[in-house]
């Protein structure tokens, strides 16, 4: 368990990467296509909040992800 900053809002977290079956991420199912995004924007880690309004977003290959 960490200390994180999410890569959006700048909020701390807990990431329990080391634990994934018990980190917030693991709750939120995301699109293949907001996966791509999320990964071709952002270096670390997201927190919950930001993650689940983004997991909300329907894109396609040439959506751009609303992080705004």
């Amino acid at each position: 368990m960490m200390m994180k900053k999410c890569a959006l809002c700048s909020i701390e977290f807990t990431c329990q990467a080391d634990d994934i079956a018990n980190c917030q991420c693991s709750q939120i199912s995301i699109s293949e296509e907001v996966a791509k995004k999320l990964n071709e924007k952002f270096t670390d880690c997201l927190c919950f909040s930001c993650l689940s309004k983004l997991s909300a977003q329907k894109l396609d290959e040439n959506s751009t992800l609303a992080t705004d």
